[in-house]
């Protein structure tokens, strides 16, 4: 007897495995779609645009936490939207005079986010320079990601609730020998770097002379420091950005009053990190038995939370080549290391509220990445609560109440134990606790997502950054089929043309459209060669555009257009036939 097994034809052509609906209200290459997720994923294409979230500290116990306490047990979160899930490992090397260097399995986040940035892997503490041969010893500076998507004319932004030099932020648009020479006034140990010794200056310097076109984040005492030497000696770092045409905010007021996507923004809103959202007195003891209340309310007016800076950041950045925006959720891991179990939590869902920004954004623009990850692991750990205080280890501990009305216990274990006496309570103020080297979690959606899929390596995201890493071949036009003989016959394979079917299509229209702006459309197909979109006001056609066989962004002009209704409509043609869709919208002025 013969068996057949017919393998995926997501092997050889993509549309045999996706349904696609039609329909004016359908949101397609959407995050509330998981076919179209998928198959846009899969899709070798380059995507236009990239965003890069970065939960610092943020591992498995940090999310899941985060998750137990705002939506339960059984809720989901922004980033359990996303169709692909891997794990990352995160190592760094030694130093050495020469390669190979050894492997630290306990990385910093200067080393991972060069990793990421450049490609390469380095010393802890240093920023975008490789390895040499002791910390002391500048290495060569690599090209960052950053670096390659200005240099290809697309705009670049850059957002932390950290001081914006602080490590993860500065791996994009500096490169130093150590993490701490953030300003003029820290370069000691980075003589030979400054600006007046030939080098490139302090974190600060670099950034703005990088003219990153978005810059949001805390750090304004490392920009209103000023300059030693140098071409700007005498000047701050802020006045040196004025110079370059930067707009200069230090509030939320501020910032949403920034409509000018013509310049260069520089928003510093604390002088050093931003304030967090949850606040939390002091650590419990272990096994207390007592809960704490988190103070959800500790982030002043003033200083913009991470989604609205992440959203001004978009809307700032959008334009017609493309971007590139780094979003870091940096405090997770200072919240971590000062076992603050609200502060913590509090800033993983600050974190989850920007991812679901950046899916919202993705939703209408479909030719749009969106990656996140972690640069390191970190300290919590989800046990079991122990209201008796026995049982359990000496380390500190917070009980919280979830979502779910149940009581959360948070342990931190790195650091803080009493040596001297063991078994005996924790000291008062414990040291700060340390990373892990354990893998961390990464998702992926849009154009390439699917290279997330397994274990990688932090280095692998630069060539995903940069839309270099082809996740997926175009689709063939066959189909193999295996046939396995069940007695002694050998397995042979064979190709049979693939039957082609009928185009699917889908769009989606932005709001807020005007004869001056446009009409900003999504649309999503599958098996088509050709997709045209046409806006219309009456019989009238007011503009058209040509898109790829698998859809994209169409920014049809208006002008030729009087106020009032307009007739969105695409048309997709492929070998099994031709498929329509359309949606009308208002032009208000």
């Amino acid at each position: 007897m013969t068996r057949i097994s017919r393998l995926p034809a997501v092997l050889g052509g993509l549309g045999a495995v996706v349904v696609l609906g039609v329909g004016a209200s359908l949101a397609v290459g959407g995050t509330d779609n998981p076919t179209n997720n998928v198959r846009a994923a899969l899709d070798g294409s380059k995507p236009k645009n990239v965003i890069f979230l970065l939960g610092d500290g943020m591992g498995t116990q940090e999310i899941t936490a985060a998750r137990y306490y705002a939506v339960g047990a059984a809720g989901k979160l922004n980033v359990d939207r996303m169709p692909f899930t891997g794990f990352d490992k995160t190592w760094s090397v030694k130093p050495a005079a020469a390669a190979p260097y050894l492997p630290d399995y306990d990385p910093d986040s200067a080393s991972t986010g060069t990793e990421w940035a450049t490609g390469r892997k380095t010393l802890d503490e240093r920023i975008s320079q490789g390895p040499s041969s002791a910390i002391s010893v500048p290495g060569e500076n690599y090209k960052t990601v950053l670096e390659e998507w200005q240099a290809a004319g697309k705009k670049v932004g850059d957002v932390s609730t950290a001081e914006i030099t602080d490590a993860t932020p500065a791996v994009l648009a500096s490169h130093i020998s150590l993490r701490g020479c953030q300003g003029p006034a820290n370069m000691g140990s980075c003589a030979s770097e400054r600006k007046g010794a030939g080098g490139l200056g302090s974190i600060a310097e670099q950034e703005v002379d990088h003219k990153v076109d978005v810059l949001l984040g805390g750090g304004r005492d490392r920009f209103t420091a000023t300059i030693p030497d140098g071409p700007d000696a005498t000047k701050s770092v802020v006045q040196s950005a004025q110079d370059k045409g930067y707009q200069y905010v230090t509030d939320a007021t501020g910032l949403d009053a920034v409509t000018d996507k013509g310049k260069p923004v520089l928003g510093l809103f604390n002088a050093g990190n931003m304030t967090t959202e949850f606040s939390q007195s002091a650590p419990s003891a272990l096994g207390a038995g007592t809960t704490t209340t988190c103070n959800e309310s500790a982030r002043p007016a003033s200083e913009p939370s991470l989604p609205a800076m992440t959203s001004k950041a978009l809307s700032l950045l959008e334009n017609d080549k493309g971007f590139f925006l780094q979003v870091e959720g940096a405090s997770i891991d200072k919240q971590d290391h000062a076992t603050s179990a609200c502060g913590q939590i509090g800033e993983t869902i600050a974190f989850d509220k920007a991812i679901g920004v950046a899916l919202d954004y993705q939703q209408l623009h479909p030719d749009t990445l969106v990656v996140v990850t972690a640069d390191h692991a970190h300290t919590s750990q989800i046990v079991s609560e122990d209201a008796t205080g026995t049982g359990l280890p000496t380390g500190y501990s917070t009980n919280l109440v979830t979502k779910d009305g149940q009581t959360l216990s948070l342990t931190y274990g790195t650091a803080g134990y009493n040596s001297a006496s063991p078994g005996s309570a924790p000291v008062a103020t414990p040291p700060s606790q340390q990373h892990t080297g354990s893998v961390v979690p990464i998702w992926g959606i849009g154009p390439q997502g699917s290279a997330v899929l397994g274990t990688n390596d932090h280095t692998d995201l630069f060539d995903l950054l940069r839309g270099a890493k082809v996740a997926q071949a175009a689709p063939s036009t066959t189909t193999t089929v295996t046939q396995t003989q069940t007695v002694t016959g050998p397995t042979t394979t064979v190709s049979v043309p693939a039957k082609p079917g009928k185009p699917r299509v889908g769009l989606a229209v932005g709001s807020g459209a005007t004869r001056k702006s446009g009409v900003s459309v999504s649309v999503a197909a599958v098996d088509a060669k050709g997709v045209k979109v046409t806006l219309k006001q009456g019989t009238k056609t007011i503009s058209s555009k040509s898109l790829q066989s698998h859809g994209g962004i169409a920014h049809l002009p208006a002008t030729k257009a009087k106020k009032g209704a307009v007739k969105v409509s695409v048309t997709a043609t492929g070998t099994g036939g031709t498929a329509t869709a359309s949606a009308t919208t208002t032009l208000k002025k």
